[in-house]
């Protein structure tokens, strides 16, 4: 029987993203991966660290074969992933990027990017280049945005420019915008 594998640690029914794995005694087991919201499968096998990651319909399950539970669960939207020179795992989905850094087994979030998809990804000499989804700008669409993963320096992106093209609004965490409080207007006192 599979062993079911969730986010929350809880049994899920229905058929995931079926995994057998080995562990070190020769044995094996069957894991039932709940999925994220989408169509995107991948496996990443680093043998050397014994971890397999496993992105299951855009959710990412960080495993270790010998053990039922995963180590580290992270996105439910992830729809694309590329592999650096060190083996680090650059994970795209709707809105942002996360790096799994293979060296130290740490995740990091950018902050939002694009409003809404991305297209025409290309990651090279350690870049993340492409093009970032605005719907709500008619005269540019899509706006050209980088992001180096060795200084987590990102440019451009439909988000950011959102941002600038409206001065009343600030970030308010990593993906949410709020209205910018006004300042404390002074008030008068007037004597009779």
């Amino acid at each position: 029987m599979y062993i079911s594998i969730t986010e929350n640690g809880g049994e899920y029914y229905q058929e995931g993203f079926v995994v057998r794995f080995y562990k070190d005694d020769k044995t094996d087991w069957v894991a039932n991966f709940k999925p994220g919201i989408n169509e995107f499968n991948k496996i990443f096998d680093f043998p050397l660290k014994n971890r397999i990651v496993i992105f299951a319909g855009g959710m990412c399950y960080v495993m270790n074969p010998n053990l039922e539970k995963p180590i580290l669960i992270f996105g439910i939207a992830i729809n694309n992933v590329f592999q650096s020179e060190n083996g680090s795992l650059i994970c795209v989905d709707s809105t942002g990027v996360e790096i799994l850094d293979n060296t130290n087994g740490e995740l990091w979030t950018s902050e939002r990017i694009s409003i809404d998809g991305f297209k025409d990804l290309i990651f090279e000499n350690e870049i993340l280049i492409g093009k970032s989804f605005d719907p709500m700008n008619s005269l540019k669409e899509w706006s050209k945005f980088s992001l180096n993963i060795k200084t987590k320096e990102i440019k451009g992106g439909s988000f950011r420019e959102m941002i600038e093209r409206n001065p009343n609004l600030e970030m308010k965490n990593r993906i949410e915008i709020q209205e910018k409080k006004l300042k404390e207007r002074i008030k008068w006192k007037f004597w009779k």
